[in-house]
């Protein structure tokens, strides 16, 4: 759980890149490294996606496509967290597309599945099909993705992405055993 002096010192900081502080971004990710890495060590737990990617590799890809971002959309902690899971999803995609490419092989990179599967499923997943099936399941509801992006790709507990989705925590329960539910079916 967030503390809440940082919580606040994060929302201040966020208000002051919106009014063109830039000086202010970088305190707001020395505020969230070390959350940023250990949502990094997280998403790759069980043996890193690609040969070469690790837990500084991933932060240092994801913050610089949040630096990169417009921050208008960063009303608060929550925002960002919501935005920093998408920024980890994209770059370990991204990352492991370019492996892929660079070695022409036909299959993708594997990751254990424990995070989205059952404990009764074994076995490994493709990043790049989750991906593509993550985009179809935007399509059915936004939220069944962002929770998969909280939870899978940016390691938070159902409680922490319910406070980052600003939902109830059973509503956050039921979308993520829908989505799982969803992704087995469509992985398949």
């Amino acid at each position: 759980m967030d503390r809440p002096d940082e919580t606040l010192r994060v929302t201040h900081l966020l208000a002051r890149i919106r009014a063109g502080d830039q000086g202010a971004e970088e305190r707001v990710y020395e505020l969230l490294a070390d959350e940023l890495k250990r949502v990094a060590r997280s998403m790759l737990r069980g043996g890193p996606a690609t040969p070469t990617l690790g837990v500084s590799d991933l932060v240092n890809e994801a913050y610089l496509r949040i630096a990169g971002a417009a921050p208008e959309s960063w009303e608060d902690r929550r925002h960002f967290v919501r935005y920093a899971a998408r920024a980890m999803r994209s770059a370990l995609t991204d990352r492991v597309r370019a492996a892929r490419a660079s070695k022409r092989k036909p299959q993708g990179e594997r990751v254990p599945l424990e995070g989205l599967a059952s404990s009764q499923v074994a076995g490994d997943l493709d990043l790049m099909a989750l991906d593509e099936a993550l985009d179809r399941l935007e399509q059915i509801d936004p939220r069944l993705t962002e929770v998969v992006q909280l939870r899978f790709y940016g390691g938070l507990t159902r409680a922490a992405a319910a406070q980052a989705m600003g939902l109830p925590e059973r509503e956050v329960r039921n979308l993520w055993e829908f989505a799982r539910a969803w992704l087995r079916e469509a992985l398949d």
